[in-house]
């Protein structure tokens, strides 16, 4: 674990009140490094990890999207309760969206154990979440249901197994919305059919430097895949961290989906291994002068934001993989990118933070872990 310095708290009793009501959840989440974020000094490791997410919904009731909140609540009750008996769940994380606060909500969302979405709450909103953090259940998002399965590096498969497992447990007690010819019924109409969404999250620095990421998204939607941001839909790549998965989920079955993403995935990773290679061989000044401008912002700067911290580090990996930066361990980098996001950063520090505020302290920390790394 990093230390960072020791910043000035104001120990009032307000501050151990803001710092004891999430503090239990902090303790929970730090016992596991996030499943997506092993990033090591491996040259050859692109791929960061593996997801499976099924949509589902119980049958005979109104979708969330319309649902009034009275009826929200009351499956929230039934599904927490199913899903709190199952064995894959028990002792882990359970939680009521309206009950966390801000911060908790961006802690959540920053490991990617809930999307942005529910994050802004709702009636009848929640997640229960497995004690190692390898699977999600998030209630009344879009769908009544979204079963998620992470594990690290390409491992389609065994998400795919993972998540298809949690589903016929609460398939038991719960009967799903389904058509035979449309097959599993959903709120978007991109989820029709299996209601699969399969991602790999990819670390592509050397694609993006070599001006590819365009190319790669136009040449994934003939493909019926998409490339977005680490956050999925709507969100913006950052620190050269993009999402690949399959658009459509109707019209093919599970395997088919997954087999197909597994080989999209392959192709990326062989093209920015090539890149990487070429990027060493053909233009080391031009690198060096990347990795070296980074190194310079986020170990020296007196304000950081976000951005620049997460691509700054994602850079500092990169001259890890290519052995121009020694002074600095994966394990530093792995808890700073943690670290340095809204959300962890304020429950390291213990109290709600100014953006101005919270630009300084991420900087100073950033400084002090790089310095004793």
């Amino acid at each position: 674990m990093v230390h960072g310095p020791q910043f000035p708290v104001a120990r009032s009793a307000k501050f151990h009140i803001f710092f004891m009501s999430f503090a239990p959840l902090y303790t929970q989440l730090r016992r596991h490094a996030p499943l997506w974020a092993p990033f090591t000094s491996q040259w050859d490791q692109v791929a960061i990890s593996s997801r499976v997410r099924l949509a589902r919904n119980l049958s005979g009731e109104v979708f969330p999207v319309k649902a009034p909140p009275e009826v929200l609540e009351r499956l929230c009750r039934k599904i927490l309760r199913e899903a709190g008996a199952s064995p894959m769940l028990r002792g882990g994380i359970r939680r009521r969206i309206a009950e966390l606060q801000e911060v908790e909500r961006d802690l959540l969302v920053e490991r990617h154990l809930i999307s942005p979405g529910l994050g802004r709450g709702g009636p009848g909103r929640a997640v229960v979440i497995a004690p190692n953090q390898y699977l999600s259940v998030l209630v009344n998002e879009e769908d009544h249901l979204r079963i998620q399965a992470v594990a690290p590096g390409l491992a389609l498969d065994r998400v795919a197994r993972l998540a298809g497992c949690m589903e016929r447990a609460l398939a038991a007690d719960c009967a799903f919305a389904f058509d035979e010819e449309l097959g599993y019924l959903t709120s978007c109409p991109s989820n029709l059919g299996t209601g699969l969404r399969a991602s790999v999250m990819l670390h592509l620095p050397a694609s993006a430097l070599c001006g590819r990421i365009e190319r790669y998204a136009k040449a994934l939607q003939k493909l019926g895949c998409a490339l977005r941001g680490a956050l999925g839909e709507g969100s913006e790549a950052v620190a050269d961290l993009y999402q690949v998965s399959n658009q459509s989920s109707l019209g093919e079955d599970e395997t088919a989906i997954v087999e197909r993403l597994q080989s999209v995935v392959e192709e990326i990773i062989t093209h920015e291994n090539e890149d990487r290679l070429r990027l060493v061989r053909e233009e080391r000044v031009r690198l060096d002068d990347t990795i070296g401008r980074a190194y310079g912002i986020v170990r020296f700067a007196g304000f950081l934001n976000t951005e620049e911290a997460l691509s700054g580090i994602s850079a500092l990996i990169m001259g890890l993989r290519y052995g121009c930066l020694r002074s600095v361990s994966a394990a530093v980098l792995n808890r700073l990118f943690l670290d340095v996001q809204p959300g962890h950063l304020q429950a390291l520090v213990g109290r709600h933070l100014a953006a101005d505020e919270r630009d300084a302290i991420r900087a100073a920390h950033v400084r002090a872990a790089l310095a004793s790394g």
